[in-house]
């Protein structure tokens, strides 16, 4: 069984924002976990959950690595994420 703490839908938002600096919007979130394109998740009855590794998951791929100009394309996340 995961021993890894679930957060919240409100509890995963301010870890991101808090965190890991990535801030959405409450109608934003629903639509992901609607359509897809957020962080994973389970439900506890029909309440969603998120575990850290998770959200972790999910804003590695919401944040670029470091640039020089706004031309620069891509990123790599597992070399420019704070503390890889």
């Amino acid at each position: 069984m995961d021993q890894d703490p679930y957060y919240d839908t409100e509890e995963a938002a301010e870890y991101l924002t808090n965190e890991r600096g990535v801030r959405t919007a409450r109608r934003t979130r629903e639509k992901l976990r609607s359509i897809g394109g957020g962080p994973r998740f389970r439900h506890f009855g029909r309440f969603p959950r998120y575990r850290q590794d998770w959200l972790d998951e999910y804003a590695k791929t919401r944040i670029s690595g470091t640039k020089r100009s706004t031309s620069e394309a891509g990123h790599d996340p597992e070399t420019d994420w704070p503390g890889a």
